[in-house]
């Protein structure tokens, strides 16, 4: 099987630096792609997010419609507002695309259910945050992934410590250790998880 061509829904900073440059590895001085997935174009509301698009390669669409049309595009990564997800998911399930979505999938229970049974009766994958979670913290079931206590992410994890907390606004305790990155550390830049995965 050849590499799943994927388009981005919703290409905002986030998706610009955490999904296209890190995810899919468009940041060539730290990255030489993915293996086994493309990223191939993007497309969001805001059209002056264009040019970005295209200086790393990407195909700017200029709307969704026209990135679900693209019959190269196998899957798509939505991460729009959070309002729009379920709609966005719905339509490129029936255009036949697999969807990776940002948290949360749906606004009600139900709507993700209708969405996760669409997804099945096309053949689609439609992976959870669940499932990203649990990836994520490899199976285990203690608050982080390295074990109780946040100390136990040393190493482990990029996160909010003093100096990332001292240049930026955002909120919350900063960890009583240094991550060694200001604020984006480079995907492996951390030991792997019990399932092999980076943060």
């Amino acid at each position: 099987m050849g590499k799943v061509v994927y388009g981005i829904i919703g290409f905002g900073g986030i998706a610009e630096n955490r999904i296209a440059k890190e995810g899919f590895g468009l940041d060539v001085l730290r990255f030489r792609g993915h293996e086994s997935a493309e990223l191939v174009g993007a497309t969001d509301i805001d059209q002056s997010r264009r040019s970005v698009a295209e200086e790393l390669g990407l195909t700017w669409y200029s709307s969704v419609n026209d990135l679900l049309e693209d019959e190269r595009i196998d899957a798509v990564f939505i991460a729009t507002n959070n309002a729009s997800h379920a709609d966005i998911a719905r339509r490129s399930i029936l255009k036949g695309k697999h969807c990776i979505i940002e948290k949360p999938v749906a606004h009600t229970l139900k709507a993700a259910q209708e969405l996760r049974d669409l997804a099945k009766r096309h053949g689609l994958v439609l992976p959870m945050e669940a499932q990203w979670e649990y990836s994520c913290r490899a199976g285990t079931t203690t608050p982080w992934s390295g074990g109780p206590k946040i100390e136990d992410l040393e190493g482990l994890a990029n996160i909010l410590d003093r100096t990332a907390k001292a240049i930026s606004s955002w909120v919350g305790e900063p960890a009583p250790f240094e991550d060694g990155h200001v604020i984006h550390a480079p995907v492996g830049a951390f030991s792997a998880n019990n399932f092999g995965l980076h943060d």
